[in-house]
């Protein structure tokens, strides 16, 4: 099994850990990559179905097309107290449910295909309503890659990245730590 650096992220040598215990598969996307151009034609086609399956964004898997959902409105059946106590324990904020990126060293799984997101509005007013509660170790995600985020507003879309300037305007002197494996669709956060 491929190792991955946690020297600098030690929230993650638990699951680390915790994934070598449950023996749950690594995934080698170089070693699917090579094996897709094999001269073996069954090998080379269990690779690129393994590469599809996991890393092809279709149209119903972006977050551009599943339902938004409204952070605060969520919140509401809370009392604000018990806002405050859920922002005081938060560990990660996730904008979408479910993943595109299959990251190798995930602890929860694969589970293919974004089928919801959170509204950027509402992520924002959460944000600026409780970054007194949020505990610093905060990761802006945990179950979900960031790059899957997108979210279109008055004809301009929206990502990751403008959760995350966001954030960093309330709190410019604090680490995030953000995992990705840079799922398909991605690349064009990057470059933006």
């Amino acid at each position: 099994m491929n190792e991955i650096n946690i020297i600098n992220f030690p929230k993650l040598e638990s699951f680390q850990t915790e994934r070598e215990r449950l023996r749950l598969p690594y995934l080698d996307v170089e070693l699917l990559t090579a094996q897709a151009g094999s001269q073996d034609v069954l090998l080379a086609n269990q690779a690129r179905k393994e590469l599809d399956r996991k890393w092809d964004l279709t149209p119903e898997n972006d977050s551009l097309n599943v339902p938004t959902v409204d952070l605060m409105a969520q919140l509401e059946p809370f009392s604000e107290e018990a806002r405050k106590r859920l922002a005081n324990n938060l560990v990660a904020i996730q904008l979408t449910e479910g993943c595109n990126g299959n990251c190798p060293f995930c602890l929860f799984g694969n589970k293919k295909g974004v089928s919801a997101k959170y509204s950027a509005s509402s992520v924002h007013r959460y944000l600026r309503e409780y970054s007194n509660e949020i505990p610093k170790s905060l990761a802006l995600y945990w179950d979900s890659d960031p790059f899957d985020y997108r979210e279109e507003v008055e004809g301009k879309v929206l990502d990751f990245t403008d959760i995350y300037k966001e954030w960093r305007s309330m709190r410019p002197t604090e680490f995030q730590y953000v995992s990705t494996a840079i799922p398909r669709g991605g690349k064009k956060v990057l470059l933006a």
